[in-house]
């Protein structure tokens, strides 16, 4: 028996060995898109059910609240709940109309053909990958966090808008089936997040692991200077040019698949950032005045609409932060290639004339691609860039000392 046990201790402690091996590893086949598989499952159980009549609820029940609730706080409270519940289905649909060019994008970074073995890529896919599976395990985990007190508590919003039964405890029964309904649906919140997010640094990364490598570029076509000595040597030129516009010739197209997919993803992106930014500074507004408003600060409805707040604050910096960072990765490919050392690695010959002036004509067009930015835009309106971001913490700031004297002069 004691045999047995111990074998079955071991066989556990194998395992978990095992599991926290593979969380810690990182190799070129592991899926980017961690837990996003996981989320749209849970998230589309609600559709087994009737999703239209889900959202009919909602809305009676938002009626009901308006046409009724005498308390402008509570009301402030529940339309932020309803505005939120229209957002989460907004953005489902954007990303519904564009899955087929979503599942691209996604093939492309899952894929991660170009330098694959090289260390320095290795090592910049590597870091991307775990900050993309905590960011993804920190969303569940807050995704919990909010669930919990829906279910524990009464709240108004997320009421059916009628009784079912005369019987108390079988009203209180489908109540909770109603919520979990309700919070199936929810989850796609947290999916469209961290759906974006993988798309933007998936993106990042591999634009990173382009400029690193055209940084590069003369090493890895075994760059020997071209000095009197060297072409005495036994170094062939010949091979030298060849590796040189082979070289050339493939980071070009890497850069122009990189910008391809970009391209195909910018409808999505540019139709995310319009909601987000729009969105947070509605919440923000409503959100402010609510807690402003609250004369007991500190309870459920609070806390709830602060981690709104905070959770739309934050979606929208870390959008801003990653377009901004690409436009800035995608500025430097071109100037890694300025600062390479071609003045003195490139020298002209008669013998070479030709694959010479073919790898200065694709130095130079590489220079005018990149001088063309990578700008994303709210659904063509203005430029989406962490200095919007900044307008908008301004223009809040404004907001909240605004009601705060008016609370200290009421």
């Amino acid at each position: 028996m004691f045999s047995a046990l111990n074998h079955f201790r071991q066989r556990v402690h194998g395992q978990l060995a095992k599991i926290r091996r593979n969380l810690r590893e990182f190799h070129c086949d592991k899926e980017y898109f961690v837990h996003h598989d996981l989320l749209a499952a849970i998230g589309g159980l609600h559709l087994m059910g009737d999703d239209a009549l889900m959202y009919v609820l909602m809305t009676w029940r938002a009626y009901q609240t308006v046409t009724t609730c005498h308390e402008l706080v509570q009301l402030v409270y529940n339309m932020l709940v309803y505005t939120e519940t229209v957002v989460v289905l907004v953005r489902l649909v954007l990303i519904g109309s564009n899955y087929t060019h979503l599942g691209k994008v996604r093939g492309y970074i899952n894929a991660r053909n170009f330098d694959r073995q090289g260390p320095c890529a290795l090592e910049t896919r590597k870091r991307s990958y775990f900050v993309v599976r905590n960011v993804s395990l920190v969303s569940l985990i807050n995704l919990m966090m909010v669930a919990v007190p829906a279910l524990v508590f009464d709240i108004d919003a997320l009421q059916l808008p009628f009784q079912v039964s005369s019987h108390t405890l079988l009203n209180t029964v489908i109540q909770k089936i109603y919520i979990v309904l309700i919070f199936s649906a929810t989850v796609n919140a947290v999916n469209n997040f961290v759906t974006i997010f993988m798309v933007l640094k998936g993106l990042l990364t591999e634009a990173e692991v382009v400029a690193n490598s055209f940084s590069r570029i003369f090493d890895q076509a075994s760059v020997i200077p071209l000095t009197q000595e060297a072409s005495s040597s036994n170094y062939d030129e010949s091979t030298f040019w060849d590796q040189l516009n082979q070289q050339f010739a493939e980071h070009i197209n890497q850069h122009c698949i990189l910008l391809g997919h970009i391209q195909t993803i910018r409808p999505l992106l540019e139709g995310t950032f319009l909601v987000i930014y729009y969105v947070t500074a509605f919440n923000m507004a409503c959100g402010c005045f609510f807690v402003m408003a609250q004369d007991k600060p500190f309870n459920i409805y609070t806390i709830q609409v602060v981690n709104l707040i905070i959770l739309q604050t934050f979606e929208c910096f870390v959008y801003t932060y990653l377009t901004t960072k690409l436009k800035d990765v995608h500025s430097s490919i071109g100037q890694a290639v300025y600062c390479l050392s071609w003045p003195q690695d490139l020298k002209f010959s008669e013998r070479f004339g030709p694959q010479y002036r073919a790898v200065r004509a694709k130095l130079t067009l590489i220079q005018e691609r990149c001088n063309q930015d990578v700008r994303f835009s709210t659904g063509g309106h203005f430029e989406f860039t962490q200095e919007r971001f900044t307008e908008l913490m301004n223009m809040t700031y404004t907001l909240v000392t605004f009601l705060w004297e008016m609370k200290k002069g009421g």
